[in-house]
């Protein structure tokens, strides 16, 4: 007989989750986890999920159980130097800084939420490239996630050909054996890391043998989490961070309004966040708009392109420039749609430098397509070449004004820059276009919140909840990469409950 588990079942397992791990689950995970349910009840011989909660919550045993359930929902796709910018901002400048200035004589990183492995095997292949066999050099390297089942294979280090699909030869023949279709971490490569099971929730976090961290990896992790979870695992990074250490987070990831004790640092192409010092002072809240003037003076000043003059003096677009310079139209093909449709398809499946590569292709033949320069622009931010994508965004808008995610993606990585005045006036473009798009008025909510303007903020949060009460509980929002129109009210109406108190 097939276990019955209702959907207010599944809503309690979901909020133990969250209180136990951070992570919370919705839309299509919430199948996962009702499946997961089911499959634990049933191989542990329990009838009802209520007896099944209970025996996670008093039974002797109801951790290592909850541990197993935690393995049958995370997801664990992932696969070696995913994320190429951040992997070459750690070859070419921080290893380089910290081989060079490094008086302890150890380099030391943590890799949290390192799932089947790739990250810190990533992360180990790339320091030793460096140090070679220098001796005087201690390296430790860690990787710590909650499911078991996902540790066991890294420390097995067995991986099929799609997980390096972005490692380069020197590293398949340097670290790697193949064998019957399958690559084989070599034991050089395996003693570089060490695995241990760690739940961010816990406390205390993990050190190395001596001191602290020189650089925590945390990517695609606290994405799911909520404020306070992501609150609670920042203020513990910081603490077994060394001074001016790093902090590598995933690009849908951000600590903006939620810790005030690292600074976001460019590093290359990507973007970084660096370790403050304890002692910083937060600002009161009521301060009113004027804070953002005194925001902005603050900031980098923000320098507008210089714009070109032909002979006449009347100026002359990026994309005027651009078409001046092609000294013949490109060969026309059959079908360029399938090209665009191939480059979309790669992007959402990850396989972001094939997707730049038929996206860039598909621009040659179709430069004045507005939807190929959006495209673009979404793989130039995918791997933190942000001026880039600013240059993509741009384009599109040029090309057609009215595109309401241009703007608001614009505005997304404006923040990225630290150019907050341009991000807030790219927003509020958006609204004007599009007054239900509800993603604009949670990015203003959210940059006023932090930036302690606590009536701006509720008067944003209330916007967003005046769209949201209008949508489906389970709609995924525009432009959220799958966030629900329920995740987002809980959000919002959090913080309207923050700022009111």
């Amino acid at each position: 007989m097939r276990l019955e588990v209702l959907d207010e079942d599944v809503g309690l397992f979901q909020d133990l989750i969250c209180k136990k791990s951070g992570i919370y689950l919705e839309g299509s995970r919430l199948d996962t986890l009702r499946a997961g349910i089911r499959t634990r009840m049933e191989s542990k011989g329990i009838a009802s999920p209520n007896q099944y909660y209970s025996f996670l919550l008093l039974h002797s045993e109801g951790r290592k159980e909850l541990e197993e359930l935690l393995s049958y929902i995370t997801v664990n796709e992932t696969y070696f130097f995913r994320n190429k910018a951040h992997f070459a901002a750690l070859e070419d400048h921080i290893l380089a800084q910290l081989t060079k200035e490094n008086k302890k004589g150890a380099i030391r990183v943590w890799s949290a939420g390192c799932s089947t492995g790739e990250e810190p095997y990533s992360v180990a292949m790339t320091i030793l490239d460096i140090v070679q066999d220098r001796e005087d050099l201690q390296i430790e390297i860690l990787g710590t996630d909650v499911d078991r089942e996902a540790l066991k294979k890294a420390k097995t280090g067995t991986y099929k050909e799609r997980s390096l699909r972005m490692a380069e030869e020197k590293h398949r023949n340097r670290y790697f054996t193949a064998n019957n279709g399958k690559f084989e971490v070599n034991q050089r490569l395996k003693d570089a890391v060490q695995f241990e099971y760690f739940n961010l929730m816990e406390t205390p976090y993990p050190r190395p043998s001596l001191g602290d961290w020189d650089i925590i990896f945390c990517r695609n992790v606290v994405i799911y989490f909520n404020r306070e979870s992501v609150r609670h695992v920042a203020s513990n990074f910081h603490s077994v961070l060394a001074d001016n250490g790093y902090l590598f987070m995933g690009h849908s990831e951000s600590l903006d309004g939620l810790s005030d004790e690292f600074s976001p640092v460019r590093i290359g192409n990507a973007f970084i966040y660096t370790k403050k010092a304890r002692n910083v002072s937060t600002a009161k809240d009521g301060a009113s708009s004027s804070a953002l003037k005194n925001l902005a003076a603050k900031q980098p000043k923000e320098t507008a392109t210089p714009k070109r003059h032909s002979k006449s003096g009347k100026s002359v677009s990026k994309r005027q420039v651009r078409r001046s310079k092609k000294l013949a139209p490109p060969k026309p093909v059959e079908d360029t749609e399938s090209i665009y449709r191939e480059a979309a398809d790669l992007f959402a499946h990850e396989q972001v430098d094939e997707a730049l590569s038929k996206i860039e292709a598909y621009l040659e033949f179709e430069p004045e397509d507005a939807r190929g320069h959006l495209l673009a622009g979404k793989i130039y931010a995918d791997r933190g070449a942000y001026e880039r994508a600013v240059d993509e965004f741009e384009e599109s808008i040029e090309l057609e004004p009215l595109l309401t995610e241009a703007h608001y993606l614009l505005g997304v990585i404006y923040l990225r820059l630290d150019r907050t005045t341009s991000a807030i006036d790219e927003f509020r473009k958006s609204i004007y276009i599009d007054k239900d798009c509800v993603l604009p008025y949670f990015n203003l909510a959210r940059i006023y919140q932090s930036n302690n303007m606590r009536n701006d903020a509720l008067r944003e949060y209330n916007n967003s909840v005046r769209i949201l009460e209008r949508l489906q509980a389970d709609e995924i929002i525009q432009f959220s990469g799958g966030l629900t129109a329920r995740r987002l009210m809980q959000i919002c109406l959090k913080n309207v409950e923050e700022l009111s108190g």
